[in-house]
């Protein structure tokens, strides 16, 4: 997990939380998806999985990679979805 993403969590953290267009369970949700959990998939696997497994862990790296993708597109979705306008 690289500064990036930590920056852009932050960000959408701060912009999430400050914006009335969603309730407070509603922000919860979708930062969970989009941030929260995330952060999780990336600390378990540079805890638990890389140090076990090694190199031998490269191929699973990309599937790593499309669950921390579905995991923001959900919580991303979701937001978009419940926004009141």
């Amino acid at each position: 997990m690289g500064q990036g993403f930590g920056v852009a969590a932050v960000t959408a953290i701060v912009i999430v939380w400050r914006s009335r267009h969603w309730t407070v369970g509603e922000k919860w949700i979708g930062l969970a998806l989009a941030c929260i959990l995330p952060a999780f998939v990336y600390a378990s696997w540079n805890l638990i999985v890389q140090p076990e497994y090694g190199a031998g862990s490269d191929g699973w790296i990309w599937a790593l990679y499309a669950l921390v993708s579905a995991l923001t597109l959900a919580g991303s979705g979701y937001l978009w979805r419940r926004k009141r306008s």
